[in-house]
């Protein structure tokens, strides 16, 4: 198998691609086929030789990934083979396989992507882990957030607003902002360009936040001494802005505020029972796509700036604040088969999976099943879409993409995959091949002109979307 692995400490640019051994499971012990990696900033800390801990040389980074279960050690109860599942790690992420303690294995819920449960894990325990278990957030108080649009702080956004808290939230450009109030931020603050201290305490009416999250550290921990509430919690959670910041016990003593420490990954490893019950509680939250306020909504990295909008327009939707859905009749041809389902919430495009085994050899197309037989309703059509990832991976595209499934078809969703690469690819039951976009067809009105538009796609039609 392939590793990304850190030989000596350095910068992330350092890390060698490199073959390892297949891990084989130990007694409880869980061996899973990774199919997504949770990227994170301890990760760059741990590489450098800077985190709380150091592995012994060489090593993988990576604390949590999510895949399918490929093996199981004697004793281990909580999966089974073939599962799909997401878990967390002291180190070793960065691989195609790893073999994780099954106490820190859990089962991907059937609304949840691969890319979604291998971002859950580590951002929204320290959220959990803060603002619930150290800080007893209730409802009602104020909750300040700094470094808002990062992982674990768009995280406590979120379970801040669940848990019934006025949420303020501090970073340093207008997009991130615009992520923190996509996801529930009821006051959003440029700490670049504001004097965010004096905001927060207008904010508050000179009481000050009852609670602060406060993964920066530095200067902006010392500026939350000042504005937080009488009996506050400060939560220290991490030192991204680079600085440890000295306490100033005298403003601990005035407003008999409490300076918290939260380091979530010393429960994983001192109490997992613990850990496994914060789990089933953020899951509960987290939900399948019908959930309402009380919701978390796991938001990849590439849609915190613009792309807020579309997660924001999801919600819109599942509250009724936007245009109905498109309802799409469909039929399981083989009912062990999975509904499809969206990557990520806001996404147009369906998941198509492949309903059985099929080898593509170099050079070579085969058409591939779904085992889903849709009727396209009048006045719509279908696109299927090569937005697999196998593209990326295997070098497999969708022929004559996209392929288009015309108005009042009826019958089963087929993929003509083609291999560019030199060697045979192995499509499995169950692997994503392509998502299908079901969009309204327009009459058109033509309109003769001597020039066409300028596009920023070229004269074949080729180049960018724009999208």
């Amino acid at each position: 198998m392939k590793v990304m692995l850190a030989r000596a400490w350095g910068d992330p640019s350092t890390l060698e691609y490199a073959d390892a051994p297949t891990p084989r499971p130990n007694a409880g012990e869980v061996v899973i086929e990774v199919r997504a990696i949770g990227c994170n900033f301890p990760d760059i800390l741990i590489v450098q030789g800077e985190y709380q801990y150091k592995p012994e040389l060489p090593f993988s980074p990576g604390c949590e990934v999510s895949g399918i279960v490929r093996g199981i050690g004697a004793g281990v109860t909580e999966v089974g083979l073939g599962e799909r599942v997401f878990a967390t790690m002291a180190w070793g992420g960065y691989a195609g396989v790893v073999a994780v303690d099954q106490r820190h294995v859990y089962a991907l819920p059937d609304f949840m992507t691969f890319e979604e449960g291998a971002v859950f894990g580590l951002a929204y325990q320290t959220a959990w882990c803060g603002l619930v278990h150290r800080a007893g957030l209730r409802r009602g108080e104020t909750l300040l957030v700094h470094a808002a649009a990062g992982g674990t702080g768009l995280a406590a956004v979120q379970l801040g607003r669940a848990l019934g808290a006025r949420v303020i939230a501090t970073a340093g450009s207008a997009a991130k902002l615009e992520v923190a109030r996509a996801n529930g931020a009821d006051v959003c603050i440029d700490y670049r360009t504001e004097a965010w201290v004096e905001r927060v305490t207008r904010e508050t009416h000179g009481e000050g936040a009852n609670v602060i999250f406060d993964p920066v550290g530095g200067d902006v921990f010392e500026g939350s001494t000042r504005c937080i509430a009488f009996e506050g919690r400060l939560l220290v959670v991490g030192f991204a802005g680079g600085r440890i910041a000295d306490v100033a016990g005298n403003r601990v003593l005035l407003k008999n505020i409490s300076v918290v420490g939260v380091h979530w990954g010393l429960y994983r490893q001192r109490d997992a029972t613990r850990v496994r019950r914060w789990m089933v509680e953020l899951l509960k939250l987290r939900g399948g796509p019908s959930a309402d306020a009380g919701h978390l909504e796991v938001v990849p990295a590439g849609a915190r700036g613009a792309g807020a909008r579309r997660h924001r327009r999801a919600r819109e939707l599942r509250q009724g604040r936007a245009d109905p859905v498109i309802k799409l009749p469909l039929t399981r041809l083989d009912p062990s088969i999975e509904l499809p389902s969206y990557a990520r919430e806001g996404d147009a495009g369906l998941d198509l999976r492949a309903a059985h085994d099929a080898t593509l050899e170099p050079g070579g197309r085969g058409l591939v099943g779904t085992g889903l037989a849709v009727a396209i309703p009048p006045g719509y059509a279908g696109l299927v879409l090569p937005r697999s990832g196998l593209a990326l991976s295997q070098g497999v595209t969708v022929l004559n993409a996209p392929g288009l499934v015309d108005a009042g078809y009826r019958g089963e969703l087929k993929v003509l995959l083609v291999n560019h690469g030199d060697k045979p690819v192995p499509v499995r039951r169950g692997d994503r091949i392509a998502q299908l976009v079901i969009q309204r067809v327009e009459r058109a009105e033509l309109i003769e002109v001597n020039e066409l538009p300028a596009s920023e796609r070229g004269a074949g039609g080729f180049g960018s979307t724009g999208v």
